[in-house]
């Protein structure tokens, strides 16, 4: 399933965010590398079926088709984009995992 969600930042216009879903249970935030979504879909689609658990994979803005906005600049601003993508989707006991640069903006979550 896919959707979009409209996220604000730091009081700038709200950022849209395309997600894929996969599964349903104990979220799971999957972030993908610089070879974009489509790289990590096959993870996603594998661990929804191993668990009972709703695997998560925002499109980062300017991958994938989708717009990025100028002011969206650096690992640390999609990193404060996804910690209100979380706070937004109440997600409760999230487990962040990303490959290559998604990484590194988990590990930036991780900071906040």
């Amino acid at each position: 399933m896919t959707s979009t969600c409209r996220v604000a930042l730091d009081g700038r216009e709200p950022v849209e965010v395309t997600i894929n879903r996969y599964g349903s249970g104990r979220p799971f935030l999957l972030l993908h590398g610089g070879a974009g979504p489509r790289a990590v879909i096959p993870f996603a689609e594998l661990l929804a079926a191993s668990a009972p658990v709703e695997v998560l994979v925002p499109i980062h803005p300017g991958f994938g088709g989708t717009v990025r906005p100028g002011d969206l600049t650096g690992i640390s601003a999609l990193a404060r984009l996804y910690d209100g993508l979380i706070e937004q989707l109440d997600l409760q006991d999230v487990t962040v995992v990303g490959n290559s640069i998604g990484g590194w903006v988990a590990a930036e979550i991780a900071l906040l």
